[in-house]
């Protein structure tokens, strides 16, 4: 599928975590996409975006949009990872509402606080 097919899908599959997230517009991350600060990950009827993360002591894929049904998200999750590993990231981070913490069940959980200014 070509990038323009995948992202039709995805802008669709996506649009109303993008509507939800209220921090980028589609065209913001269209143009992450084509700058290569983002990636974007389509499997079946569900879509994520993510980036590389660069920290003092190592470097992280973060997943910070998804949407979709459970059982692709964790096959894109299954994607990311592999992809990530051969970039030599040692850690995988995703950005989620809450009710993602009971069905992916990650290891270790961090706690983002956000408040609106």
């Amino acid at each position: 599928m070509s990038f323009s097919a995948s992202w039709e899908k995805a802008r669709r599959i996506l649009a109303p975590a993008i509507d939800h997230g209220g921090t980028h517009t589609e065209k913001d991350i269209l143009d992450a996409l084509i700058r290569g600060d983002a990636q974007l990950w389509v499997w079946g009827e569900s879509a994520a975006v993510t980036e590389i993360v660069t920290y003092p002591l190592l470097r992280a894929a973060r997943v910070w949009l998804a949407a979709g049904n459970l059982e692709d998200i964790r096959e894109i999750e299954r994607q990311v990872e592999a992809w990530a590993k051969e970039l030599g990231c040692g850690r995988l981070e995703i950005i989620g509402r809450k009710g993602w913490l009971k069905k992916l069940r990650h290891a270790d959980v961090r706690v983002l606080m956000t408040r609106g200014l």
